[in-house]
């Protein structure tokens, strides 16, 4: 028997359910792919193997982190993350989630990560895939 805050949370009842229902279409688990840059403390110990932007005024102020995540787009779960170097481009770390991805997943990308020849497919053999922005006739589901 679940007791305290979160057990109605836990137990179905509320809004997580009420969530995670949204995280569906149809059969297919909807997910999203996509990475961000996070400033990390001004330390040696993160500017070293994150590294910094610079421009022609200098280095950045903060070291950076560039993830990329695989997430569910009801709760925003995230269920897959690759960490790299701020220089490290997002598409790197979205070919490696491929493998997290399965066929009763409906996965949702923007066009930066999957720019390129063949990566499309690539994506697509490993389930359905969505790029944007959505066209008419472009292969979008």
């Amino acid at each position: 028997m679940l007791a305290g805050p979160h057990a109605r949370t836990l137990s179905g009842d509320g809004p997580a359910l009420a969530q995670a229902e949204v995280a569906f279409f149809g059969r297919y688990r909807l997910m999203a792919i996509d990475g961000t840059l996070f400033n990390t403390a001004d330390t040696f110990a993160n500017a070293a193997p994150f590294g910094r932007s610079s421009n022609q005024y200098g280095p950045g102020a903060y070291p950076q982190v560039r993830c990329v995540l695989l997430a569910e787009c009801g709760p925003h779960a995230v269920v897959g993350l690759e960490i790299e170097r701020y220089d490290v481009s997002e598409v790197h770390g979205a070919h490696r989630l491929l493998e997290q991805i399965g066929p009763n997943m409906l996965v949702m990308v923007d066009a930066g990560i999957t720019g390129g020849e063949g990566s499309s497919s690539t994506y697509v053999s490993k389930g359905l895939m969505s790029w944007g922005p959505w066209k008419p006739g472009c292969g979008n589901i």
